[in-house]
């Protein structure tokens, strides 16, 4: 559609600036919320780490949909509530 508008040359090189603005962008969002996960939660843990993890739900939400990653997470948050409860049981007794 850009090439129609601006001409052949105008309207890749126009879209290839589109896409390295984008690549840009979320790669410096990513790494912020790296950075603040990183430096609020896990000190110790390298950041290619949460990086790399965060990537990998993105890539899955894409490859399988959002529904699934739902899934993922009632399971896991069911656990988790579960061992609220079992310390909440031991710290009370």
């Amino acid at each position: 559609m850009i090439e129609a508008v601006l001409g052949r040359v105008a309207g890749r090189a126009v879209g290839i600036l589109f896409l390295l603005f984008h690549l840009h962008i979320g790669g410096a969002t990513i790494r912020d919320y790296s950075e603040f996960i990183s430096g609020n939660f896990f000190q110790r843990t390298p950041i290619v780490v949460i990086t790399a993890s965060m990537l990998l739900v993105c890539a899955m939400v894409v490859k399988a949909g959002a529904e699934t990653i739902a899934r993922c997470a009632q399971i896991f948050f069911a656990g988790r509530a579960g061992a609220a409860a079992d310390q909440c049981r031991f710290v009370n007794s």
